[in-house]
């Protein structure tokens, strides 16, 4: 599988693999989950971004367990390089006809024009089925016009309508651009979106500050790494010392 994606997405900027997660419970779990979290926002959280749930990672322990999935992290450090940082969690709830940021154009990455390679990388994984009734995302394929935003007009003709099954991820550089559709179907279109990007790139959300101290020491040591958690500037010259001493850097003060 992952020769035929980096070729898909060196050629074109995304690949589609149906089924990734065969475990329908599991996928239904996420999708249920998903639904409650949302139908319990309020204020801020429910007004600002209609439709979406940010930071899942410690709002249910399904949403870890989907983190603890290697296989995702691997591909994308394929894709981007080792070094890489979980910029952001998120889930997605498409009601029936609903109006979303989401179903504008856009992309979630910038584009360095001198290499013209897309920064980023993205993972979306499919909680329902994803049909062209139900507003299937639309990813417009990398072409000699890529860095340049496209007009309404290119992306309804150039553009593709990505359909698969629950379960199925669709993998694509940060940079491309998309854009979701509506939804004229009679059920909610349900999904979540991790993005990666370099280790020098900010994430979304601070994990360090949002995360419960007990959370985070409970996490694996590589889940750590990927959310930034060992990369913490000290907020302090005591905590720069403190630090120092978790470290073991006693050789210094005696030198």
């Amino acid at each position: 599988m992952l020769k035929g994606l980096k070729h898909s997405i060196e050629a074109e900027g995304f690949h589609l693999e149906e089924r990734f997660f065969s475990d329908d419970t599991f996928v239904d779990n996420l999708g249920d989950s998903l639904v409650r979290i949302f139908e319990s926002l309020d204020g801020l959280e429910a007004s600002c971004y209609p439709g979406t749930v940010h930071f899942l990672l410690d709002r249910d322990p399904v949403f870890l367990t989907l983190l603890e999935d290697r296989r995702m992290h691997e591909i994308a450090r394929e894709v981007v390089g080792n070094d890489i940082r979980l910029h952001s969690y998120n889930g997605l709830v498409v009601e029936p006809d609903s109006l979303m940021v989401q179903q504008e154009i856009h992309r979630d990455g910038k584009a360095c024009r001198d290499c013209g390679r897309l920064e980023g990388f993205q993972i979306l994984i499919f909680l329902d089925d994803y049909i062209k009734d139900n507003g299937a995302i639309r990813v417009l394929k990398k072409n000699k016009n890529y860095l340049e935003e496209p007009t309404l007009e290119e992306f309804e003709n150039d553009s593709v309508v990505i359909e698969g099954p629950a379960g199925s991820v669709l993998f694509f550089e940060a940079g491309i651009w998309h854009a979701s559709g509506q939804n004229f179907s009679e059920k909610a279109r349900r999904s979540i979106t991790l993005v990666y990007f370099k280790g020098n790139v900010s994430p979304q959300i601070d994990f360090c500050e949002a995360l419960d101290d007990d959370f985070k020491s409970a996490l694996p040591a590589d889940i750590k790494s990927l959310i930034g958690l060992d990369n913490n500037v000290p907020k302090n010259v005591g905590e720069f010392y403190l630090n120092a001493k978790k470290k073991d850097m006693g050789g210094y003060e005696n030198g």
